[in-house]
Protein backbone atom coordinates (compact mmCIF):
# COMPACT_ATOMS: atom_id res chain seq x y z
CA UNK A 1 0.00 0.00 0.00
CA UNK A 2 2.76 2.61 0.67
CA UNK A 3 4.13 2.10 -2.85
CA UNK A 4 0.66 2.45 -4.39
CA UNK A 5 -0.09 5.52 -2.26
CA UNK A 6 3.14 7.15 -3.42
CA UNK A 7 2.19 6.41 -7.03
CA UNK A 8 -1.26 7.97 -6.61
CA UNK A 9 0.05 11.15 -4.94
CA UNK A 10 3.02 11.74 -7.25
CA UNK A 11 1.30 10.48 -10.44
CA UNK A 12 4.50 8.63 -11.33
CA UNK A 13 6.45 5.58 -10.17
CA UNK A 14 9.01 6.47 -7.53
CA UNK A 15 11.90 4.28 -8.76
CA UNK A 16 13.49 3.35 -12.05
CA UNK A 17 15.91 0.75 -13.37
CA UNK A 18 15.95 -2.86 -12.19
CA UNK A 19 14.72 -1.98 -8.67
CA UNK A 20 11.82 0.07 -10.02
CA UNK A 21 10.85 -2.68 -12.47
CA UNK A 22 10.93 -5.31 -9.70
CA UNK A 23 8.79 -3.23 -7.31
CA UNK A 24 6.34 -2.39 -10.09
CA UNK A 25 5.75 -6.09 -10.77
CA UNK A 26 6.04 -7.31 -7.17
CA UNK A 27 3.70 -4.84 -5.39
CA UNK A 28 0.86 -5.28 -7.88
CA UNK A 29 1.29 -9.06 -7.91
CA UNK A 30 1.38 -9.45 -4.12
CA UNK A 31 -1.67 -7.23 -3.61
CA UNK A 32 -3.63 -9.24 -6.16
CA UNK A 33 -2.54 -12.56 -4.66
CA UNK A 34 -3.55 -11.56 -1.11
CA UNK A 35 -7.01 -10.42 -2.26
CA UNK A 36 -7.68 -13.56 -4.32
CA UNK A 37 -6.35 -15.86 -1.59
CA UNK A 38 -8.84 -14.26 0.85
CA UNK A 39 -11.71 -14.93 -1.58
CA UNK A 40 -10.66 -18.54 -2.14
CA UNK A 41 -10.01 -19.20 1.56
CA UNK A 42 -13.52 -18.02 2.45
CA UNK A 43 -14.84 -20.23 -0.35
CA UNK A 44 -12.92 -23.25 0.96
CA UNK A 45 -14.32 -22.66 4.47
CA UNK A 46 -17.85 -22.44 3.03
CA UNK A 47 -17.44 -25.71 1.11
CA UNK A 48 -15.95 -27.39 4.19
CA UNK A 49 -18.87 -26.29 6.40
CA UNK A 50 -21.33 -27.44 3.74
CA UNK A 51 -19.78 -30.92 3.64
CA UNK A 52 -19.72 -31.20 7.45
CA UNK A 53 -23.34 -30.14 7.98
CA UNK A 54 -25.11 -31.22 4.79
CA UNK A 55 -23.01 -34.25 3.77
CA UNK A 56 -21.90 -35.88 7.05
CA UNK A 57 -21.11 -39.28 5.46
CA UNK A 58 -18.82 -37.63 2.90
CA UNK A 59 -17.32 -35.53 5.68
CA UNK A 60 -16.23 -38.60 7.67
CA UNK A 61 -14.33 -39.88 4.62
CA UNK A 62 -12.78 -36.55 3.61
CA UNK A 63 -11.87 -34.81 6.85
CA UNK A 64 -8.19 -35.35 7.59
CA UNK A 65 -4.98 -33.39 7.97
CA UNK A 66 -4.00 -34.45 4.44
CA UNK A 67 -7.17 -33.03 2.87
CA UNK A 68 -6.69 -29.78 4.81
CA UNK A 69 -3.13 -29.42 3.51
CA UNK A 70 -4.28 -30.17 -0.04
CA UNK A 71 -7.00 -27.52 0.27
CA UNK A 72 -4.55 -24.87 1.49
CA UNK A 73 -2.04 -25.72 -1.26
CA UNK A 74 -4.77 -25.53 -3.95
CA UNK A 75 -5.95 -22.12 -2.69
CA UNK A 76 -2.46 -20.66 -2.85
CA UNK A 77 -1.54 -22.29 -6.16
CA UNK A 78 -4.64 -20.80 -7.82
CA UNK A 79 -3.89 -17.41 -6.24
CA UNK A 80 -0.22 -17.43 -7.26
CA UNK A 81 -0.85 -18.74 -10.80
CA UNK A 82 -4.02 -16.75 -11.48
CA UNK A 83 -2.27 -13.44 -10.86
CA UNK A 84 1.01 -14.41 -12.57
CA UNK A 85 0.31 -12.18 -15.64
CA UNK A 86 1.18 -9.23 -13.41
CA UNK A 87 4.74 -10.54 -13.18
CA UNK A 88 4.98 -10.75 -16.97
CA UNK A 89 3.03 -7.78 -18.33
CA UNK A 90 3.36 -5.20 -15.53
CA UNK A 91 6.19 -2.91 -16.66
CA UNK A 92 7.73 0.51 -16.28
CA UNK A 93 7.38 2.98 -19.12
CA UNK A 94 8.80 6.43 -19.74
CA UNK A 95 6.64 9.49 -20.16
CA UNK A 96 7.28 13.21 -20.58
CA UNK A 97 6.48 15.51 -17.67
CA UNK A 98 5.54 19.04 -18.71
CA UNK A 99 5.82 21.84 -16.16
CA UNK A 100 5.87 25.62 -16.42
CA UNK A 101 9.65 25.74 -16.34
CA UNK A 102 10.95 22.49 -17.84
CA UNK A 103 10.33 19.22 -19.61
CA UNK A 104 11.55 16.07 -17.85
CA UNK A 105 11.16 12.31 -18.00
CA UNK A 106 9.04 10.34 -15.51
CA UNK A 107 8.03 6.70 -15.08
CA UNK A 108 4.67 4.97 -14.92
CA UNK A 109 3.88 1.40 -13.79
CA UNK A 110 1.23 -0.14 -16.02
CA UNK A 111 0.15 -3.32 -17.81
CA UNK A 112 1.38 -3.80 -21.38
CA UNK A 113 -0.18 -6.82 -23.10
CA UNK A 114 0.95 -8.26 -26.46
CA UNK A 115 -2.37 -7.43 -28.18
CA UNK A 116 -2.95 -4.30 -26.19
CA UNK A 117 -6.38 -3.47 -24.80
CA UNK A 118 -8.06 -6.72 -25.96
CA UNK A 119 -5.77 -8.89 -23.82
CA UNK A 120 -6.26 -6.60 -20.85
CA UNK A 121 -10.04 -6.87 -21.18
CA UNK A 122 -9.91 -10.66 -21.48
CA UNK A 123 -7.72 -11.02 -18.39
CA UNK A 124 -9.91 -8.59 -16.42
CA UNK A 125 -13.04 -10.62 -17.25
CA UNK A 126 -11.22 -13.82 -16.22
CA UNK A 127 -10.27 -12.36 -12.81
CA UNK A 128 -13.74 -10.91 -12.21
CA UNK A 129 -15.70 -14.02 -13.19
CA UNK A 130 -13.48 -16.89 -11.98
CA UNK A 131 -11.72 -15.32 -9.00
CA UNK A 132 -14.55 -13.22 -7.58
CA UNK A 133 -18.06 -13.89 -8.96
CA UNK A 134 -17.87 -17.71 -9.04
CA UNK A 135 -16.44 -18.02 -5.49
CA UNK A 136 -19.16 -15.66 -4.23
CA UNK A 137 -21.87 -17.74 -5.94
CA UNK A 138 -20.41 -20.91 -4.41
CA UNK A 139 -20.52 -19.29 -0.96
CA UNK A 140 -24.13 -18.17 -1.48
CA UNK A 141 -25.14 -21.71 -2.47
CA UNK A 142 -23.27 -23.48 0.34
CA UNK A 143 -24.37 -21.14 3.14
CA UNK A 144 -27.92 -21.13 1.74
CA UNK A 145 -27.97 -24.93 1.93
CA UNK A 146 -26.45 -24.85 5.43
CA UNK A 147 -29.01 -22.31 6.66
CA UNK A 148 -31.85 -24.39 5.21
CA UNK A 149 -30.51 -27.53 6.90
CA UNK A 150 -30.02 -25.86 10.29
CA UNK A 151 -33.15 -23.74 10.48
CA UNK A 152 -35.79 -25.68 8.57
CA UNK A 153 -34.93 -29.36 9.07
CA UNK A 154 -35.49 -31.17 12.33
CA UNK A 155 -32.05 -32.63 12.94
CA UNK A 156 -28.58 -32.15 11.60
CA UNK A 157 -26.81 -34.83 13.61
CA UNK A 158 -28.03 -38.06 15.18
CA UNK A 159 -30.31 -37.26 18.12
CA UNK A 160 -28.77 -38.26 21.45
CA UNK A 161 -30.54 -39.21 24.66
CA UNK A 162 -29.57 -35.84 26.09
CA UNK A 163 -31.99 -33.46 24.35
CA UNK A 164 -30.49 -30.37 26.07
CA UNK A 165 -27.02 -31.21 24.81
CA UNK A 166 -28.39 -31.76 21.31
CA UNK A 167 -30.24 -28.41 21.38
CA UNK A 168 -27.09 -26.61 22.54
CA UNK A 169 -25.10 -28.24 19.72
CA UNK A 170 -27.61 -27.13 17.10
CA UNK A 171 -27.73 -23.60 18.55
CA UNK A 172 -23.94 -23.43 18.50
CA UNK A 173 -23.82 -24.54 14.85
CA UNK A 174 -26.43 -21.92 13.95
CA UNK A 175 -24.45 -19.18 15.66
CA UNK A 176 -21.18 -20.13 13.95
CA UNK A 177 -22.95 -20.31 10.57
CA UNK A 178 -24.51 -16.88 11.15
CA UNK A 179 -21.06 -15.48 11.95
CA UNK A 180 -19.54 -16.96 8.79
CA UNK A 181 -22.40 -15.70 6.61
CA UNK A 182 -21.98 -12.14 7.92
CA UNK A 183 -18.20 -12.31 7.37
CA UNK A 184 -18.75 -13.43 3.78
CA UNK A 185 -21.37 -10.71 3.18
CA UNK A 186 -19.02 -8.05 4.53
CA UNK A 187 -16.19 -9.28 2.31
CA UNK A 188 -18.43 -9.49 -0.78
CA UNK A 189 -19.95 -6.02 -0.34
CA UNK A 190 -16.71 -4.21 0.49
CA UNK A 191 -14.72 -5.74 -2.39
CA UNK A 192 -17.50 -5.59 -5.01
CA UNK A 193 -16.86 -1.91 -5.99
CA UNK A 194 -13.12 -2.54 -6.50
CA UNK A 195 -13.54 -5.67 -8.63
CA UNK A 196 -16.38 -4.15 -10.68
CA UNK A 197 -14.66 -0.82 -11.29
CA UNK A 198 -11.39 -2.59 -12.13
CA UNK A 199 -13.15 -4.46 -14.94
CA UNK A 200 -15.13 -1.39 -16.02
CA UNK A 201 -11.95 0.63 -16.58
CA UNK A 202 -10.73 -1.95 -19.11
CA UNK A 203 -13.77 -1.34 -21.34
CA UNK A 204 -14.21 2.43 -20.87
CA UNK A 205 -11.95 5.25 -22.00
CA UNK A 206 -11.13 7.10 -18.81
CA UNK A 207 -8.48 9.56 -17.70
CA UNK A 208 -5.52 7.62 -16.28
CA UNK A 209 -4.89 9.86 -13.26
CA UNK A 210 -8.53 10.01 -12.12
CA UNK A 211 -8.87 6.26 -12.67
CA UNK A 212 -5.82 5.55 -10.53
CA UNK A 213 -7.15 7.72 -7.69
CA UNK A 214 -10.59 6.05 -7.80
CA UNK A 215 -8.99 2.60 -7.85
CA UNK A 216 -6.89 3.50 -4.80
CA UNK A 217 -9.98 4.70 -2.89
CA UNK A 218 -11.98 1.57 -3.78
CA UNK A 219 -9.02 -0.62 -2.86
CA UNK A 220 -8.92 1.14 0.51
CA UNK A 221 -12.64 0.37 0.94
CA UNK A 222 -11.85 -3.27 0.21
CA UNK A 223 -9.00 -3.38 2.69
CA UNK A 224 -11.31 -1.87 5.33
CA UNK A 225 -12.76 -5.38 5.49
CA UNK A 226 -9.80 -6.19 7.75
CA UNK A 227 -11.11 -3.56 10.20
CA UNK A 228 -14.71 -4.75 9.97
CA UNK A 229 -13.94 -8.40 10.78
CA UNK A 230 -12.83 -7.80 14.40
CA UNK A 231 -16.02 -5.81 15.02
CA UNK A 232 -18.12 -8.68 13.68
CA UNK A 233 -16.23 -11.18 15.85
CA UNK A 234 -16.75 -8.97 18.90
CA UNK A 235 -20.52 -8.77 18.49
CA UNK A 236 -21.17 -12.38 17.48
CA UNK A 237 -18.58 -14.53 19.24
CA UNK A 238 -19.00 -15.10 22.99
CA UNK A 239 -15.59 -16.76 23.32
CA UNK A 240 -13.95 -13.74 21.69
CA UNK A 241 -15.80 -11.37 24.04
CA UNK A 242 -14.82 -13.33 27.16
CA UNK A 243 -11.16 -13.64 26.14
CA UNK A 244 -10.99 -9.95 25.24
CA UNK A 245 -12.42 -8.98 28.62
CA UNK A 246 -10.03 -11.35 30.38
CA UNK A 247 -7.00 -9.87 28.61
CA UNK A 248 -8.16 -6.31 29.35
CA UNK A 249 -8.83 -7.15 32.99
CA UNK A 250 -5.50 -5.63 34.01
CA UNK A 251 -6.72 -2.16 32.92
CA UNK A 252 -8.55 -0.13 35.63
CA UNK A 253 -11.43 0.83 33.32
CA UNK A 254 -12.13 -2.84 32.54
CA UNK A 255 -11.77 -4.35 36.03
CA UNK A 256 -15.28 -3.48 37.23
CA UNK A 257 -16.85 -4.80 34.01
CA UNK A 258 -14.92 -8.06 34.18
CA UNK A 259 -15.83 -8.60 37.84
CA UNK A 260 -19.52 -7.88 37.18
CA UNK A 261 -19.51 -10.25 34.23
CA UNK A 262 -17.91 -13.07 36.22
CA UNK A 263 -20.35 -12.62 39.12
CA UNK A 264 -23.27 -12.76 36.71
CA UNK A 265 -21.90 -15.93 35.13
CA UNK A 266 -21.46 -17.61 38.53
CA UNK A 267 -25.01 -16.66 39.55
CA UNK A 268 -26.45 -18.01 36.30
CA UNK A 269 -24.55 -21.27 36.67
CA UNK A 270 -25.97 -21.77 40.19
CA UNK A 271 -29.49 -21.13 38.97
Amino acid sequence: MPFQLSYVIASEWFAEGAAGEFLCKFTNYVQGVTIVSCVLTLTAIAVDRYIVICQPKLSRRMHSKKSAIIGIVVVWLISLCGLSPHLVFQKLDKRLKLTEHAISVGWICAEFYPRGKADGQLYSVFVYVFLYVMPVLIMIFTYGAIAHRLWFKRSVFPVTNNSNQFARGVAHKKKITKLLIILVLAFTILWLPFFSFSMFTKFADMDTNSTRIKMAVLQLVGYSNCCVNPVIYTFLNNSFQKEFMRMCGCLPCFKRTVVSSSVKTDTESKI
